[in-house]
C-alpha cells in the first residue's frame, strides 16, 4: 500500500461524511452549493473503493439516498464551477441547470474510460452513462470499446468515399446528359447573332470574327461532350 492509500478515508468514514453532507444540503440553503459539491466529491472518493459491480449495492447498504441521488451528486462535483456560478437554490434546480447548459464534452481520459466501464458493470445503461458525463451515447461507445469505435470509424470513412465516388459519376452523367441542351441554345443565340449582322450594314470585322471563334469553341464543346459519354 503507497503513502497516499494509507492516507485516503475508509468506506466507513466516507459513507458518514456523505450522509452529513447530503443532509446539509437538503437543510442548509446559503451553502447548499458547497455542500452537494462536497458530497458529490466523497462519493467519487467512495466510488474508487468499491469493488467493480457493486456500486449501486454499496449506496443501498450505507447511505439513506437512492443510486440516482448519488448520481446526480458526483455530477454535480465534476461541474462545480458551473453550480458555483449560478447558485441553484436546490438539488432539482442544479439538476435542470446542467441538464439546460450546453457544457462542454469531457475528454476521454483513461480516468473517464475507467469511470464509465465501472458504470457499466453496475447495471447503467449507455443513455445513463451519457447524461451523466453530459455526452452522447456514442462516444460513451467509443469509452467502453474503443477498438470497436476505431473499426466503425475505418467503416465510415470507406462508406463516404463510396458515396463521394458515385456522387461524382452522378454529376458527370447529368453533365453528359445536358450539355446537348445547352449547346442547342448555345447555336440558336449565334445564328440569331448572324442573322442579325448580316442585315446590318456595315458590320464591323472584328465581330464577325468573334462570332467565328465561339462557333469554333462550341464545336470543340461538342466533341468533348461526345468524348465524356464515350467514356462513362
Amino acid at each position: 500500500m503507497t503513502a497516499l492509500e494509507a492516507q485516503a478515508p475508509t468506506l466507513t468514514t466516507l459513507a458518514v461524511e456523505i450522509e452529513q453532507f447530503h443532509n446539509k444540503a437538503n437543510d442548509a440553503m446559503m451553502s447548499l452549493v458547497e455542500y452537494m459539491v462536497l458530497c458529490g466529491e466523497r462519493l467519487l472518493e467512495a466510488r474508487k473503493q468499491v469493488e467493480q459491480g457493486g456500486w449501486n449495492a454499496w449506496v443501498e447498504r450505507n447511505l439513506t439516498m437512492h443510486p440516482k441521488t448519488a448520481r446526480d451528486y458526483m455530477k454535480f462535483a465534476i461541474h462545480a464551477d458551473v453550480l458555483r456560478e449560478h447558485r441553484p437554490d436546490s438539488r432539482v434546480a442544479a439538476k435542470r441547470l446542467l441538464q439546460r447548459l450546453d457544457l462542454p464534452r469531457l475528454n476521454a481520459s483513461d480516468e473517464h474510460r475507467a469511470e464509465a466501464a465501472r458504470m457499466k458493470k453496475d447495471g447503467m445503461t449507455q443513455h445513463q452513462i451519457a447524461e451523466h458525463f453530459h455526452v452522447t451515447p456514442a462516444r460513451v461507445s467509443q469509452w467502453l470499446n474503443p477498438e470497436r469505435a476505431k473499426m466503425l470509424d475505418r467503416r465510415r470513412q470507406a462508406q463516404a468515399a463510396v458515396a463521394k465516388r458515385l456522387l461524382e459519376q452522378k454529376q458527370k452523367a447529368a453533365a453528359v446528359k445536358k450539355g446537348p441542351k445547352d449547346l442547342s441554345l448555345a447555336y440558336g443565340h449565334l445564328r440569331k447573332a448572324i442573322e442579325a449582322m448580316d442585315r446590318t450594314e456595315g458590320a464591323n470585322t472584328e465581330a464577325r470574327r468573334a462570332i467565328t471563334r465561339a462557333q469554333d469553341a462550341l464545336y470543340r464543346a461538342e466533341d468533348a461532350i461526345v468524348e465524356a459519354s464515350k467514356a462513362s
